[in-house]
C-alpha cells in the first residue's frame, strides 16, 4: 500500500477535509467539533446526540485535565469518552470506556514538566487540542490494525500538532484502567501526538490488509 497524500486533501490549516474545500478554522473549540461531525457522509448519524455526546466528554474530561495539569488528579487514568465511538464499534471495536492514564495526558500536553525519564517523551499538544479528541475520535480519518498486536489500533485523526504533523492515537483495545477509583475493562488511548513523516510512517508501517477504515468507509472487519 502507497499513501497518496494528494488523495486526502486538507484545507488551508492543514486538517484533512473530504473534498477540496476546507472547513472553518480555529473556532470555539465546541463549534468545531459540532462542524466536524456534520461533514460526514453517512446520513443515518444523529447529529445532536453526537453533539450531545462530544459535550458531555469533553464537560467532564476537562476537569480531570484540569487536575492533572495543576496536580490535584488523584486517579491513575483520565476519561476521553464514556463509550467506544460507533465508527470504532462497526469495525469490531468493544464498547468500552476509552482511558488514558492521567501521565499520558500530562505528556501529551505538556512541552516540559514533572517527569524525565529516558522514556517520557512530551508532546507539546496544549490543552485546547488535547480537548477535541472526544469529537476527533467520532469521526476519523482512518483506522489501521496494528500487524503485530491483534487488539492495537491507530486511529489517524483530522487534526495536526503545532508543527503540521497529523495527530494519531494508538488504541489498546480490551485493556484495564481506573475510572472514579474502580479497576475497569477499557480500550487504552496509549498517547495521542503528531506523527513526523507521516506518509513514510503509513508505507514503512501498514499493509493493504491493516486498513479497517478509510475516507468515512469501512474496509474490512478486525480479526
Amino acid at each position: 500500500m502507497n499513501w497518496e497524500e494528494s488523495k486526502h486533501p486538507r484545507d488551508s490549516d492543514g486538517k484533512f477535509t473530504d473534498k477540496g474545500g476546507g472547513t472553518p478554522a480555529e473556532r470555539k473549540r465546541l463549534e468545531e467539533i459540532d462542524e466536524h461531525s456534520k461533514t460526514r457522509n453517512n446520513t443515518n448519524i444523529n447529529f445532536r446526540e453526537v453533539e450531545k455526546t462530544i459535550y458531555k466528554n469533553r464537560v467532564r474530561l476537562e476537569k480531570e485535565v484540569d487536575a492533572v495539569l495543576n496536580g490535584t488528579y488523584k486517579d491513575s487514568h483520565v476519561t476521553i469518552l464514556e463509550e467506544t465511538p460507533k465508527v470504532l464499534q462497526n469495525i469490531g471495536v468493544p464498547n468500552k470506556p476509552i482511558l488514558m492514564t492521567s501521565k499520558h495526558a500530562y505528556l501529551a500536553i505538556n512541552k516540559e514538566g514533572k517527569y524525565t525519564g529516558d522514556n517520557d517523551h512530551y508532546h507539546d499538544l496544549g490543552k485546547d487540542v488535547f480537548m477535541l479528541l472526544p469529537g476527533l475520535l467520532q469521526s476519523p480519518v482512518m483506522l489501521l490494525q496494528n500487524s503485530k498486536d491483534k487488539d492495537e489500533l491507530v486511529a489517524v485523526l483530522n487534526w495536526f500538532d503545532k508543527n503540521k504533523n497529523t495527530l494519531i492515537v494508538p488504541l489498546k483495545l480490551n485493556g484495564k484502567g481506573n475510572k472514579n477509583f474502580i479497576r475497569i475493562e477499557a480500550n487504552i488511548a496509549k498517547s495521542v501526538y503528531g506523527r513526523n513523516n507521516f506518509v513514510n510512517y503509513i508505507n514503512n508501517n501498514f499493509s493493504q490488509n491493516d486498513i479497517l477504515y478509510a475516507g468515512h468507509k469501512k474496509i474490512r472487519d478486525l480479526n
